[in-house]
């Protein structure tokens, strides 16, 4: 009778390495498995969650802090907005959501701040052609002063984002905290922001210090 206890040979163990991940996905620490979220990000597999602890995260150069690559992954904070920070330090953007992700790439718990770009546009988060989850976020200080910036917030481009339970504080941009460029861009009835419905608050997205939507030059500093 085989010992149970014996090894499986190589080729058993080879076979094992084949098989398909379970359907939930799997849970991925930040920073205790990735240093930083994009590395995570860059790891995972759709169905996975990547979970991050409390702590201020950033980048380097002028790559986005936080690129989905169209992966239809969760990313949260395990202690929630107030606690957790995507910084762009004005130098990149927070958040991007550019290829083809949909409603199964959520984002939820994270306060997106300092995001810049340097046409103005999206500084927190850019989605093109993309529709984004995102869930119980805030919005500060992103964007930068242009004569003709578009969502220092965020800025969607034929895209529809689902925004709930979301905050745009404060953006360095005057025009407008969210924009969008098309009729299939984030709905209000989706609790989106956009540049014609900010300052006033929409269902499920509130729009605190909203910027100046009057003046096409930069306020005097």
């Amino acid at each position: 009778m085989p010992d149970a206890r014996a090894p499986l040979p190589a080729i058993a163990l080879a076979g094992l390495a084949l098989l398909p991940r379970p359907a939930g996905g799997e849970a991925i620490e930040v920073p205790a498995d990735f240093a930083t979220i994009q590395a995570a990000v860059d790891a995972a597999s759709d169905g996975d969650e990547i979970v991050v602890a409390p702590g201020t995260y950033t980048g380097t150069g002028a790559d986005p802090v936080v690129d989905l690559r169209g992966k239809a992954v969760t990313l949260r904070s395990s202690e929630g907005r107030e606690e957790t920070f995507i910084d762009g330090e004005h130098a990149r953007r927070g958040i991007v959501c550019a290829t083809g992700e949909g409603p199964d790439t959520v984002i939820e718990g994270f306060t997106i701040r300092s995001g810049a770009d340097g046409a103005g546009n999206g500084g927190g988060m850019l989605n093109v052609g993309s529709r984004p989850t995102v869930r119980e976020c805030a919005f500060a200080g992103n964007g930068l002063r242009f004569e003709t910036p578009r969502g220092g917030g965020m800025c969607n481009q034929d895209a529809s984002p689902a925004v709930t339970d979301c905050e745009f504080r404060t953006a360095r941009t005057w025009r407008a905290a969210a924009w969008r460029t098309s009729a299939t861009a984030a709905r209000r009835s989706r609790g989106a922001c956009s540049a014609r419905t900010a300052p006033r608050a929409v269902p499920a997205c509130r729009t605190a210090l909203a910027p100046r939507r009057s003046s096409s030059r930069a306020p005097s500093t």
